[in-house]
């Protein structure tokens, strides 16, 4: 953070979707509106799961500041009322 000049975060909301509910949705995006083509990142599943395993070894080390985890399938209302309260700790 200090070597580009921004600032350090408070913390850190990771939102993991798994791989196959992101191919999912990005299959529906597409199906919804013909001209939008799947991109490289949305068509390499080995991609996606390797990406999600480096935010998970991040998250697990809290890498420079506290993460906090929204499962999929948590109601939003129970997600936001925990994120809610952890922001409010930081204070």
């Amino acid at each position: 953070h200090e070597e580009m000049g921004v600032p350090r975060a408070d913390g850190y909301i990771l939102l993991p979707p798994p791989v196959t509910e992101a191919r999912r949705r990005a299959d529906a995006r597409a199906a919804d509106d013909a001209s939008r083509e799947l991109d490289a990142y949305e068509t390499d599943a080995r991609l996606q799961a390797d990406t999600a395993a480096a935010y998970e070894r991040l998250a697990q080390t809290e890498w420079t500041a506290p993460w906090w985890r929204a499962e999929l399938g948590v109601p939003p209302e129970d997600a936001a009322a925990m994120l809610a309260d952890r922001i409010a700790a930081l204070a």
